[in-house]
């Protein structure tokens, strides 16, 4: 059970680092609203 909570615990954390990291680079290639644009994309799959 604690290996099971702790490995989505580790996919959640490596989820957000991802996102993170993505909005970091977003933000410095097209601006705050660059990530916005790939939000709705990525919902409207």
């Amino acid at each position: 059970m604690g290996l099971a909570l702790g490995g989505w615990l580790g996919l959640g954390v490596g989820a957000v680092l991802v996102l993170a990291g993505y909005y970091f680079a977003l933000l410095g290639i097209g601006g705050k609203h660059a990530w916005l644009e790939i939000f709705q994309e990525f919902f409207n799959m």
